[in-house]
């Protein structure tokens, strides 16, 4: 039996709603954390009076896989497919983590920012069709998957925003602005006034990420 120094970080989002899933997909890798191949985090360690939002983001910041359980209620979760998605895949992107998203019911998937990750199980056939064993082709797909993904990332106290070199950083940066670029054509399409506040949040939260590592960028890249 493998045994690691330091089991992969794995945070998992999904909406409340789904909270049987998580807890399937929970015992499916029961295994894995024994064997320290990962080590699992969800909203689920949260305490009374965790200051919950910071923490999460954080948490993905210090992950080395971001596990996304898909369900219709996942897509309709207004934080988990905007700050928890976004954050996850410019990690993904950056190369400084791996994101894995897992079909668990049938839904508009394609049309989500990660539809270009590969996902799981093989050929994203929803795993309530065969739990089962999509659920054993999961956890081996994991440890393959937690075996490839480096163990040398900082501890929690070092900003996430150190942790990117500059070629990462334009990357990332790139990223983000292709997304204001979308966010702002949808924004321009509402009349004046009418804006959703959510749509305007995100916006306004894009931006600052952008600045944090365009300042990055200016304080290490640049002569």
């Amino acid at each position: 039996m493998t045994s690691f120094a330091r089991p992969a970080a794995t945070f998992v989002s999904y909406a409340h709603a789904d909270n049987h899933w998580f807890l399937q997909f929970k015992a499916a890798v029961t295994e894995l954390e024994a064997k320290r191949v990962l080590r699992l985090w969800s909203d689920h360690k949260l305490l009374a009076g965790d200051d919950w939002h910071p923490e999460l983001l954080s948490r993905i910041d210090n992950s080395d896989i971001v596990i996304l359980l898909v369900t219709p209620n996942f897509l309709a979760s207004k934080f988990s497919m905007g700050q928890e998605v976004r954050r996850a895949l410019d990690r993904h992107n950056a190369g400084l983590g791996r994101l894995v998203p897992i079909l668990i019911e049938d839904c508009s998937w394609k049309d989500a920012l990660f539809a270009g990750v590969q996902g799981l199980p093989p050929g994203m056939k929803p795993v309530s069709a065969w739990p089962d064993e999509a659920f054993a082709i999961i956890a081996s797909e994991l440890e393959k998957t937690a075996r490839s993904v480096p163990r040398s990332w900082p501890s929690a106290d070092v900003r996430p925003v150190d942790l990117f070199t500059c070629e990462q950083l334009v990357r990332v940066m790139d990223g983000i602005r292709r997304t204001i670029n979308v966010l702002e054509l949808d924004v321009s399409g509402y009349p004046h006034g009418h804006v959703p506040t959510p749509r305007l949040i995100e916006l306004a939260n894009l931006r600052d990420r952008l600045q944090e590592y365009e300042s990055a960028w200016q304080r290490r890249c640049t002569g």
